[in-house]
């Protein structure tokens, strides 16, 4: 009985204490506005740290190092158009700008595939960048995907960074998209 109880709070501890096997954690959400549905899913991911949901990244903000990037991946149907962005950003309150290539490429690479050059455009939202066009091409990979790496070009550092996504089931947000007017 006493062993039971010590394997039990081993168990308990491990399981709190370290991360899980599967970090994928997507933000689904969904709007009915005038001008129609619009579904997002989005994940994060930290430097240093790989993949983290939004939670993990908002309990560890103030810890986490000045000039750190962290950045998200955002999956998004709006009047019945796929696009698929990412955004990259520095931790820290006096940091530098971050410009993207826009337009430009972004390299990816889904599980152990070979790595892929896409064109990407900009959006409305600072230092981010879309692929519109590949967008159905690359929904329909990622929902079969468990990871996905894509490397960025900063063009003020002069540097490219790769965020590591785990996008495992991603699958779940299919009904999501598919009620809003996109296939994924």
């Amino acid at each position: 009985m006493r062993r039971l109880a010590s394997v039990t709070a081993l168990a308990l501890l491990c399981s709190t204490l370290l991360p899980s096997s599967s970090n994928a954690v997507w933000e689904f959400e969904s709007e009915n506005k005038v001008s129609g549905i619009t579904a997002y899913a989005t994940t994060f991911w930290l430097e240093g740290t790989g993949p983290i949901s939004i939670d993990q990244l908002m309990q560890v903000e103030d810890e986490v190092e000045e000039g750190t990037y962290w950045g998200s991946l955002m999956v998004s149907c709006t009047k019945r158009r796929l696009t698929i962005g990412v955004n990259l950003n520095m931790a820290g309150s006096g940091n530098r700008e971050i410009i993207l290539d826009d337009p430009g490429f972004a390299y990816l690479r889904m599980d152990s595939a070979p790595l892929r050059k896409y064109r990407t455009w900009a959006t409305d939202i600072d230092s981010t960048v879309a692929f519109s066009s590949d967008a159905p091409n690359i929904a329909k990979i990622l929902v079969k995907a468990r990871t996905l790496s894509i490397t960025v070009r900063d063009r003020v550092a002069r540097e490219r960074i790769t965020l590591t996504f785990d996008v495992a089931n991603l699958s779940k947000a299919q009904a999501r998209f598919r009620y809003a007017g996109c296939k994924i």
